[in-house]
């Protein structure tokens, strides 16, 4: 059907699973190739057989409208944000780039019918400068470009790609709780069946997950506490179908044949396409010998 083939301009962009806030103009996606003809006398033009591609560079634009402090360092590399003061976030420059100041970037749009697209840019990295003009009666604009960077382990392998989904999905997101091990553990594991919002996979405080998590489901002293403690959330296969988390908790004992529950915060999981986990929604595991 042609709706199913017509993609909209609008979506969600991402950066290192966090999503941009207000943007204005959008953004442009554009793989930059270069292309080297073997050119032999007597020859009008290009002839087949003899093109070579000799540079491939793919970029995702944004022009940014909100620049929240906590996101600055995602937007350009070199930087570090300064919070001892409660009051103040200061930005300073470090003159250095670390494995950190790459990310993966997405951008998460659809078709008129409703089938996700996704343009993903590995090891993304804006080089663009840090320049903001300032006009007046005008907001300030910021334009950053991403560039997808080669993983010096696959030189040939270009760190980008765009997969269209084939149906719209209407799947609600489902977390799967992997048995715990008897004896003392000090995290647990969550699955889920589908690809994750960049808001979800920027969860990184169990408190913020999850609601509710106790070592046996069927008695209600047996709760482990979930209170908010930072990265306490460790996100991986953040692009798969499969993503999974480990949550740390409290050195807990297990035991054999019990069942362990957890039990997803309202809305906390969401899906590309927009679908939430069920309030409350419990996800069960029989602790294993």
């Amino acid at each position: 059907m042609p709706e199913d083939n017509i993609a909209l301009g609008d979506g969600v962009i991402s950066v290192g699973s966090v999503d941009i806030a207000l943007t204005r103009g959008g953004g442009q996606f554009v793989v930059e190739r270069g292309y080297k003809q073997i050119s032999a006398d007597g020859d009008y033009g290009i002839v087949k057989g003899r093109t070579r591609i000799i540079s491939s560079q793919a970029k995702l634009t944004v022009n940014i409208l909100e620049l929240l402090p906590a996101n600055i360092t995602k937007f350009y590399p070199g930087l570090d944000r300064n919070t001892t003061d409660p009051n103040v976030d200061v930005i300073t420059g470090t003159l250095e780039i670390l494995d950190g100041d790459y990310n993966t970037v997405t951008w998460t749009g659809r078709t008129l019918a409703g089938k996700a697209i996704v343009i993903t840019l590995e090891n993304a990295i804006n080089l663009e400068n840090l320049d903001w003009s300032m006009v007046d009666k005008e907001e300030i604009i910021p334009v950053l470009t991403y560039s997808a960077a080669y993983d010096p382990a696959a030189r040939t392998t270009e760190p980008w790609n765009i997969s269209f989904y084939d149906n719209v999905d209407s799947v609600i997101p489902v977390a799967t709780l992997l048995a715990p091990s008897a004896g003392a553990q000090t995290s647990i594991i969550l699955e889920f069946n589908e690809r994750l919002a960049a808001a979800t996979l920027a969860i990184t405080d169990r408190f913020n997950l999850l609601s509710a998590l106790k070592n046996d489901a069927f008695d209600t002293a047996a709760v482990i506490a979930i209170t908010t403690l930072a990265n306490s959330v460790q996100w991986f296969n953040k692009t798969s179908s499969n993503p999974y988390c480990i949550i740390t908790i409290a050195s807990t004992t297990f035991v054999a044949g019990e069942t362990v529950r957890a039990n997803m915060k309202a809305s906390a999981v969401v899906d590309v396409a927009g679908n939430e986990i069920l309030a409350a929604t419990n996800s069960d595991a029989i602790v294993i010998a």
